[in-house]
């Protein structure tokens, strides 16, 4: 369980069912807004992989690698204004790379969640009696954005397919 917080002000809190995962699975997880201060309108969830490599064998700097390497391999966007919860599900390619790391590289994964959101009240009363009360939207409603990620490992897929990409079991010699 997660608190995502902005400003340290929760937005929401998540859920995923495991943070490690297998090439081919969904990432599934829950958003919970039920305790959150700050109102939040849109929610996008990227599932990305970045590759690092180390400083003294790179030939560019990290920020360069760190950009071009990026890679977005699925995503999710929804508006969630009223919504007290929110389910989601990212699925993993089976033809992307597991995460791996060497004395000079390392892939790995993560979950990207960005946020619109709003800390004062998106609606107005325009009309009240004793039984009920009328609403109406703001025309203008200042937004912030607010983003994080959080960390996943995705490993092979458990039968090997990920390895017969080639028909069979293959490796490249490098010169």
């Amino acid at each position: 369980m997660y608190d995502l917080c902005k400003n340290n002000q929760r937005v929401a809190k998540l859920q995923l069912t495991k943070v490690a995962h297998r090439l081919g699975e969904p990432i599934l997880g829950i958003l919970d807004f039920g305790e959150a201060s700050v109102s939040t309108y849109k929610v996008s969830i990227f599932l990305e992989s970045q590759e690092i490599v180390d400083p003294s064998i790179s030939l560019r700097q990290t920020q360069h690698i760190a950009r071009v390497s990026r890679k977005c391999h699925s995503e999710f966007h929804t508006f969630c204004l009223n919504n007290h919860s929110l389910a989601f599900s990212l699925p993993i390619p089976t033809t992307a790379s597991p995460d791996f790391q060497t004395t000079g590289v390392k892939l790995q994964y993560h979950l990207k969640f960005e946020f619109i959101t709003n800390t004062s009240t998106p609606y107005l009363s325009i009309n009240a009696d004793e039984r009920h009360e009328h609403y109406q939207s703001q025309q203008r409603v200042p937004v912030s954005t607010c983003d994080c990620q959080i960390p996943i490992k995705v490993y092979g897929s458990p039968n090997g397919s990920d390895r017969a990409t080639y028909g069979r079991p293959h490796s490249f010699p490098v010169h």
